[in-house]
């Protein structure tokens, strides 16, 4: 258990030291020579606030304690967040992309979770990928099973198949990572199994530096730090498998610049876990930490049962 807690504390470290640099280049951070928090930033928030990264993760854990998998009633609560500033940690959501904000505004018209979200070619922002994290603890049964779940969860806001693949390959080497404790056997077996579940998808071939290739051996300068999801599983999923400790590997996600936070956020997951620990000197700057830390403790004895 005490894994799951520094995964996802590891998240949302991660978020939270991403978010003054979100959106700055690659060259302006590196000019800033980032070491871990600093004071200001472009979002203009205070030192160990995080992002909707957080937000939306922590909904759906405050969901599955109260309810198990329940969309309908996760639904409502990111709807809470985005206009009425629940679950944030200044009293305000920032930071929100453009598919989960028209998704959210159906929700709050009224239109049903299976239907609010975002499905043309051009809707694949990270925004479900950043916060299915808990469905990687809690989902049990088969693999088809699981897909099924974390592809209706993603669908809320992000309902395209390049949205949907891009999660269930997280939630693949995230169970593949906990199976083996083995980052490279990790990654061949992820390979396979995705290869094996979307064959025949003509989608999947947008992962092909993933699924395909040894994403680990390309060079550090060709990633892309963008917002589009498979940009996003490429940084993660490299600074991650080439750091050697969790203060590295959220730092090389944070020096490729652009969606800082997310980058971090999600290898900060990975790293957490692996590493089973997160800087105390990091831990500590967290707004409202021991709100968080509280619901994570529930969520543990949840996935427990």
């Amino acid at each position: 258990m005490e894994r799951i807690c520094n995964a996802i504390m590891g998240f949302v470290v991660g978020d939270a030291v991403g978010v003054p640099v979100e959106f700055m280049s690659k060259e302006k951070i590196q000019e800033l020579n980032i070491q871990g928090f600093i004071e200001t930033g472009r979002s203009g928030q205070q030192l160990g606030s995080w992002s909707d990264d957080s937000s939306m993760t922590l909904c759906l854990i405050e969901t599955i304690n109260e309810k198990g998998i329940d969309f309908d009633a996760y639904s409502k609560k990111i709807v809470e967040w985005l206009f009425n500033g629940y679950m944030t940690p200044n009293g305000k959501a920032f930071g929100v992309g453009r598919s989960t904000f028209f998704s959210l505004g159906r929700l709050r018209k009224g239109i049903s979770y299976l239907e609010s979200g975002e499905n043309g070619i051009n809707s694949n922002g990270n925004g479900s990928l950043m916060r299915i994290l808990p469905l990687v603890f809690y989902l049990n049964g088969d693999r088809k099973e699981r897909y099924s779940v974390i592809q209706d969860c993603s669908a809320i806001t992000h309902a395209h198949d390049i949205s949907k693949i891009a999660c269930c390959i997280f939630a693949e080497y995230f169970w593949q990572l906990i199976e083996t404790n083995d980052k490279l056997m990790a990654y061949r077996n992820m390979q396979e199994e995705i290869k094996k579940h979307f064959s025949g998808n003509e989608y999947l071939q947008e992962f092909d530096s993933i699924v395909a290739n040894k994403l680990y051996e390309k060079s550090y300068e060709s990633l892309n730090g963008t917002g589009y999801v498979v940009n996003t599983l490429e940084t993660s999923l490299y600074c991650f498998i080439n750091g050697d400790s969790y203060r590295d590997c959220i730092l090389k996600a944070i020096l490729v610049g652009n969606d800082t936070d997310t980058n971090a956020a999600i290898t900060g997951s990975l790293a957490g876990y692996y590493y089973n620990n997160v800087p105390d000197e990091w831990g500590k700057k967290i707004v409202k930490k021991e709100m968080i830390e509280k619901l994570i403790l529930n969520f543990t004895a949840k996935c427990k049962q």
